[in-house]
């Protein structure tokens, strides 16, 4: 997860030994900033409160930091959209395998949405 926010509601980037708050769930999240993987935060009490949450590929995170940090990882309901524009299109990245059936899903709770897969094996 990219974003968090102060207790004032504000965007806060990631930065070793920061605890910040879940735009989502409302719960605490600490800042993941070692030397391997991409700095983001993480839920400290449970799983991340998204259930279609996953991790992230370069490929992903390139490709939502194209867009306005306004867009990116905009809470809708109990899900984080990838991207939502200011037209209120969601757009979905997708990197790893998913189900006929999560993509049904996601379709439904969305709406208006599009998916750009990559289509390149990993």
């Amino acid at each position: 997860m990219i974003r968090a926010v102060d207790g004032q509601g504000i965007d806060i980037a990631p930065s070793s030994g920061l605890h910040a708050i879940c735009p989502g769930c409302h719960t605490e999240v600490l800042a993941k900033c070692g030397e391997i993987n991409v700095w983001h935060w993480a839920h400290t009490a449970r799983a991340d409160c998204d259930t279609w949450s996953e991790p992230e590929s370069e490929w992903h995170r390139w490709r939502k930091d194209q867009f306005l940090p306004e867009c990116r990882e905009v809470v809708i309901g109990n899900h984080r959209a990838d991207i939502r524009t200011d037209r209120s299109i969601v757009i979905e990245l997708q990197h790893s395998p998913i189900s006929p059936a999560e993509i049904h899903e996601r379709e439904e709770f969305y709406g208006r949405m599009i998916w750009i897969v990559d289509t390149v094996p990993f």
